[in-house]
């Protein structure tokens, strides 16, 4: 029987060979490890809790930075604990109603961050966050108000806070203000720094217009005033007229409402 004529087309068994031999030599392709896609996958706070779950299959704690809480609302210090709770890098080591009675001494060779509620931080124009920093200078401090408060921002950051939280941002805000406090960066948010801004622009009060301001806010006379200082009732009038001058305001009535939007006293 003659053979079949080759028309040089390749055979079925071939072409198969030949599909297998293109397969076999070309270069693998790039694969990224599945633990590394996953974990590029996830967004923010789920990454955080895989390194978290990680850390504890291991046995090895993520903390590297102590926060020590401030603030004398058990509820506010139970809702921070909460945010704090979600970050594995962080850890609560300590908490406190008031700054002058938490010890200042971190872990050796460790960062630790004292939250600080505003209030707390800048009485008596923020002495007690002074003495915090001047004990130790590898403690931080991260200050969190209202965030309106000019005269308070003022002296939180006069008196070495690295940084100022606005209240109702911290679930979203506290993890990337610790982070930017380790890298040695200030965290000032633009709602407070416009308003520190504004009240650089002005003149302080002395301590003695400030003491005047507190019994103007409580609609004290010039007389009571006078009396409560040891002064004169003409020397409060100078004092008067020169805190009007500082805040702008054009009558007692209006220095007292500065008084407590600023916060120059406690309030709003």
């Amino acid at each position: 029987m003659p053979a079949p004529l080759d028309n040089g087309a390749p055979s079925e068994d071939s072409r198969s060979s030949n599909d297998d031999a293109r397969r076999n030599s070309a270069p693998p392709m790039m694969r990224l490890p599945r633990h590394a896609s996953r974990r590029r996958a996830l967004g923010g706070s789920r990454a955080l809790a895989l390194r978290s779950a990680e850390a504890a299959r291991s046995g090895v704690s993520p903390a590297a930075i102590e926060v020590s809480l401030v603030d004398e609302d058990s509820l506010t210090r139970a809702g921070v604990r909460a945010i704090l709770a979600t970050y594995g890098e962080l850890r609560l080591c300590a908490e406190h109603d008031q700054l002058e009675a938490a010890p200042v001494e971190p872990a050796a060779g460790r960062l630790r961050i004292f939250l600080v509620e505003a209030t707390l931080a800048c009485r008596s124009r923020g002495a007690a966050l002074r003495a915090v920093r001047a004990a130790s200078p590898q403690v931080e401090v991260l200050v969190f108000g209202s965030g309106t408060r000019e005269e308070e921002i003022f002296h939180a950051f006069d008196a070495g806070a690295a940084g100022y939280l606005v209240r109702r941002d911290l679930a979203t805000e506290l993890g990337p203000a610790i982070r930017a406090v380790e890298r040695g960066e200030k965290y000032v948010p633009s709602q407070v720094a416009e308003r520190l801004r504004r009240r650089e622009k002005r003149p302080s009060l002395t301590p003695r217009e400030s003491d005047v301001l507190a019994m103007m806010a409580e609609a004290r006379s010039n007389a009571t005033i006078a009396a409560v200082l040891g002064i004169s009732v003409g020397t409060v009038k100078l004092h008067v007229r020169a805190v009007l001058a500082k805040l702008g305001a054009e009558d007692r009535v209006e220095a007292a409402v500065l008084a407590r939007t600023r916060g120059f006293v406690a309030g709003l």
